[in-house]
């Protein structure tokens, strides 16, 4: 296939994505499945050019528009700058990170596309769609030039703006309430990287030194996480359903920072334990190998199509002591009484400012009223399930966002609200699994990770007590 025709199909994914409220990944999915003609090649090279221009899309518009306007070259239809968006696209995150351009012309050869030079592939889809206005090598540099005064940029304290920044003014205005510009900078650059594969292994049924060699054997750079005893980090993408670890239960797809947030709870054996917004299980598994199968876990979510996974998972997983339950919003008083759990975690919804490197869009579509409404919805929620905990209970309000909205204000006014509850530090129970955070205090009962870390998304974790009377 010619590259100019997986810029084509790029560009209509891109299309359909940015005017669709659906996650990118679905929609994605949906698009490459209905395209028969595409090879996985295809399928693989089209889904990494279009997450690579989500994740900088803004930048590009801005550069690409300069560029145009400087060479004073108008009346381009709509679809043909889509087009220059996306050769921006490639020559901008080359210039971020040369993995970048290293997997692109990797998998280009797999489908017999001659990359020697960037230029060549720049040039195809110039002549292909008739941009003759467009010179290939002063595209290039002019792309090469916006990328390098923006990474100079990065490094200082100096505001940039928010399409320099790929994030929403009201994700800025949030993340000023708790860090300074140089900060920010790092953090929004970070966010325009992809994602790394985080694995957790089933500690009951599985060694991770052994998956690590296994997948070694298959030639996939695997290495253990530093922060967490069962996490297993892999740089590139690989197809887990080809290895049996897989299919048995003997791994997870799960973000470092989200494994933590289970180890930050440290629930012992024997205990009745709440995971409220439970998803599709994630946590719960977690959970289970935590305690040896051996306490009582209550998943409960208010989406039946995610929580029905959690009996599949864990039976894969040979998982006994988790039992989902699904509810209808404020309705778990009527299946279980008050003061009933020795331990609840709510992983709250959020917006997900996180996880963006895996989820794009939530960066650019996050507005102020948006964010009033997630944050009313984590203070509800918190409030009505912390009722269910036992005097001297535990809970973990955790989120995978890195705004102080819906993380540290959250907490701090739960705390201020009710006098029955009191912080409880986080790290005796990391000193339990022999894991060590950087600057964790000892009386430190919340923590927020960020992808600077270069190990997690970005996660929020608070662990307070329930007082006795």
């Amino acid at each position: 296939m010619k590259f100019s025709t997986i810029i084509k199909h790029s560009a209509e994914l891109i299309r359909i994505i940015l005017n669709s409220p659906n996650p990118a990944d679905n929609l994605t999915s949906e698009y490459l499945r209905s395209k028969k003609y595409l090879g996985s090649n295809d399928r693989k090279i089209i889904s990494e050019i279009v997450f690579s221009n989500l994740r900088i899309n803004t930048f590009v518009i801005k550069s690409t528009e300069n560029y145009l306007f400087e060479k004073k070259i108008t009346n381009l239809m709509e679809d043909k700058i889509q087009l220059l968006y996306l050769l921006s696209t490639i020559i901008i995150n080359g210039h971020f990170d040369s993995k970048y351009l290293l997997n692109l012309k990797k998998n280009l050869s797999k489908i017999n596309i001659k990359f020697n030079e960037l230029i060549e592939i720049i040039s195809e889809v110039i002549i292909d769609f008739e941009l003759s206005q467009i010179s290939p090598i002063e595209f290039m540099k002019y792309q090469i030039n916006s990328a390098t005064d923006f990474l100079n940029k990065i490094y200082s304290n100096e505001p940039l703006l928010a399409t320099e920044l790929c994030l929403s003014e009201t994700v800025i205005d949030s993340l000023q309430k708790k860090y300074d510009n140089k900060t920010i900078n790092l953090l929004a650059y970070e966010l325009m990287h992809p994602a790394p594969l985080c694995l957790r292994v089933n500690t009951l049924t599985a060694n991770i030194d052994e998956i690590i060699a296994e997948l070694k054997t298959n030639e996939i750079n695997a290495v253990k996480s530093v922060l967490s005893p069962a996490g297993i980090i892999i740089e590139d993408r690989i197809n887990l359903s080809n290895f049996d670890f897989f299919k048995n239960g003997e791994i997870e797809v799960q973000d470092i920072g989200s494994q933590l947030i289970s180890y930050s709870l440290a629930p012992d054996e024997g205990t009745e334990i709440l995971d409220a917004c439970a998803g599709a299980g994630g946590k719960s598994l977690h959970l289970a190998t935590l305690t040896n199968d051996r306490s009582n876990i209550t998943s409960t979510d208010i989406e039946y199509k995610r929580l029905k996974e959690i009996s599949i998972r864990a039976r894969k997983a040979g998982l006994s002591s988790i039992n989902s339950i699904i509810i209808k919003e404020n309705d778990l008083q009527s299946k279980i009484q008050k003061n009933k759990f020795d331990y609840i975690l709510i992983d709250a919804p959020c917006s997900g400012l996180g996880t963006v490197r895996r989820m794009p869009m939530a960066k650019y579509r996050l507005n102020d009223k948006l964010l009033s409404r997630i944050t009313k919805n984590q203070y509800e929620i918190l409030s009505y399930y912390s009722q269910f905990l036992t005097e001297n209970g535990i809970l973990v309000y955790s989120t995978c966002s890195l705004l102080p909205d819906e993380n540290e204000n959250i907490i701090g006014r739960f705390l201020s609200e009710n006098s029955d509850f009191s912080p409880y530090p986080l790290k005796p129970a990391f000193d339990r699994y022999d894991i060590t955070i950087p600057n964790l205090k000892d009386n430190d009962f919340s923590l927020a990770l960020t992808p600077l870390n270069r190990e997690t998304d970005g996660f929020f974790m608070a662990k307070i007590q329930k007082k006795s009377k």
